[in-house]
């Protein structure tokens, strides 16, 4: 570490006095009197201490600034400063002529050189002729030596008491890529380490504050030796002065003990002192949205399959409800298009959602309702759905804790409200494999019956064929109608009160019941739909069937 003294003026070098020069002077009276000076020509050592509590110093550069001032009334051809010696410094400076009463100077710059605890110089003076003056043994002359803009890199001293301030701000190391500015940070987790090494050889305090982390700190360092602290983070907050980033001051004040011995220092030597933040973690943030940020939601396609027979469904009214309950304390807001489209009729519907959801706190969530009608886009039979929007955050405030929550739920309102169109459904075929043995005895056939049991929630009744085939070659089938009555409905809201249950029994004759003679046999369901008008469907509603064969057999004579 480098010392700049901006300046330094040692005691002025002893006075040589006129009494000192002139032939006989001892004998120069107290006060003035005009007497005749003879020639002079002769040479006075003077010397002086160079300053106080310094016995030696390097100068990396500086400037020697040498004055001569002559307090007589003898006017001097010349004055030579010869040998002004400290240290390694050796300078003789000519001057020439001196008035009575006068005062000459020079400046010299020094690089590179040392200086001792005194200086010393040889002065020699030079008076061609006599002349007549006013003299008295108190006249003199006097050199004045001072060193001005000094650069130190050593030396031994006495060092006294030194304080020094260094101001800097600091970012905190936060990130977002939205303009978002932080007034307050409360942490759940972090430090804050203080360290400083001093390489002095006296003892120093460094005192460390940030006014953002509310820190104020003193501690000791002793010579030549480091020493840190730790400060815990948690539960600790952060306060942001800086109106436009995030950042914190960090003012370091050093102070240096004054030594009572001579000390030896080098251009080494130094007090550092630094301030790190690690691992941080927050407990709540609060701060604000300098603008509002709009982020678009990215288009997402999904294809769907389309359940057989929606076809003919026209819903008029089928509700999805977002509950969301917000315990962030962020308000925002998403418009959402929800587009469907039918790739074979060439057919597409939209709804749009808009949701606004209010900040919230853990101990005050907010609840948020949203219901959109989905029948426009149900009504199409799609099979691609296509989802885009943006969801969009105002510029306000807003807190953000560590165990913020946000939850929603999702439903489809029922009773739905359609209506049908006459339609035919299909339903998938079973496969029914007999035995030959079975088959056998069914050989024996004298009657049967065809039994199928209804369970039907519907609020609407159906036809349904029974179809039972024997494949080709030969496709003989079995075709039975039965007629399904619809539930029961509540008379205000149109929803069925319960199932209808019933059970049908069809005769079938002895050219029918042949049919289960062979195997493999193909049996399914023909459902008949009615048009209707709109209608309530409730999410419970259903239509069970079930189905099988009673028969009598002939074996030998009798008959079971």
């Amino acid at each position: 570490m480098n010392f700049k003294i901006p300046k330094l003026t040692p005691d002025n070098l002893e006075p040589v006095r006129l009494s000192q020069v002139i032939p006989g002077g001892g004998t120069l009276p107290d006060t003035s009197v005009v007497l005749p000076v003879p020639p002079i020509d002769t040479t006075v050592t003077t010397r002086c201490p160079i300053m106080h509590d310094i016995r030696s110093i390097k100068i990396e550069k500086g400037i020697l600034r040498i004055r001569l001032n002559n307090y007589t009334h003898v006017s001097f051809d010349s004055l030579v400063i010869q040998h002004l010696r400290t240290g390694d410094i050796d300078i003789t400076i000519p001057f020439a002529p001196v008035e009575a009463m006068n005062s000459v100077s020079k400046t010299i710059a020094i690089n590179n050189k040392w200086a001792a605890d005194s200086i010393a110089c040889s002065l020699h003076l030079r008076k061609l002729e006599s002349e007549w003056t006013s003299v008295c043994k108190y006249d003199s002359i006097v050199v004045v030596v001072g060193f001005d803009s000094l650069n130190i890199t050593g030396g031994e001293v006495k060092i006294p008491h030194l304080s020094h301030s260094m101001d800097t701000t600091l970012s905190l190391p936060t990130y977002s890529e939205y303009p978002i500015h932080l007034d307050s940070i409360e942490f759940s987790e972090g430090s804050i380490t203080l360290r400083a090494d001093n390489s002095f050889p006296v003892n120093a305090k460094v005192r460390i504050e940030s006014p953002e982390f509310g820190l104020d700190t003193i501690f000791q360092v002793v010579s030549r030796q480091s020493n840190s602290m730790i400060m815990n983070l948690e539960g600790r907050s952060f306060h942001n002065y800086d109106p436009i980033g995030t950042s914190f001051r960090c003012a370091v004040q050093v102070n240096v003990d004054s030594s009572e011995d001579y000390v030896s220092f080098s251009v080494e030597d130094s007090i550092e002192s630094d301030m790190r933040v690690d691992d941080l973690d927050f407990e709540s943030i609060y701060g604000e949205f300098t603008d509002d940020i709009v982020h678009t939601i990215p288009t997402e396609t999904r294809g769907i399959d389309i359940p057989q027979g929606l076809s003919s469904i026209r819903i008029k009214e089928a509700m999805a409800n977002l509950t969301l309950t917000n315990a962030i304390g962020i308000r925002g807001c998403a418009d959402l298009t929800v587009e469907g489209r039918n790739s074979k009729t060439g057919a597409s519907a939209n709804v749009l959602i808009n949701a606004v959801v209010d900040a919230g706190e853990i101990d005050n969530p907010t609840t948020s309702f949203f219901s959109t009608n989905l029948a426009p886009v149900i009504n199409i039979a799609p099979d691609t759905i296509i989802l885009w929007g943006e969801i969009t955050l105002p510029a306000e405030s807003f807190s953000v804790k560590k165990a913020s929550w946000i939850t929603g739920h999702a439903s489809v309102t029922t009773p739905l409200r359609l209506s049908f169109e006459e339609n035919t459904v299909h339903f998938d075929p079973d496969t029914i494999k007999i035995d030959e043995d079975t088959r056998e005895t069914l050989s024996h056939i004298r009657s049967g019956k065809l039994v199928v049991f209804l369970e039907n929630r519907f609020p609407v009744g159906f036809d349904l064929d029974l179809v039972v085939e024997k494949g080709l070659p030969d496709p003989d089938t079995v075709i039975k109608r039965i007629s399904i009555t619809g539930a029961p409905v509540n008379i205000e809201t149109g929803i069925a009160t319960g199932p209808v249950l019933d059970t049908v029994r069809i005769d079938l004759s002895e050219d029918e019941l042949n049919i289960f003679q062979y195997s493999p046999l193909t049996a399914c369901y023909t459902l008949y739909v009615p048009k209707t008008d709109t209608i309530a469907f409730h999410i419970n509603d259903y239509l069970k069937l079930g189905s099988y064969v009673t028969v009598r057999l002939k074996v030998g004579e009798t008959e079971e």
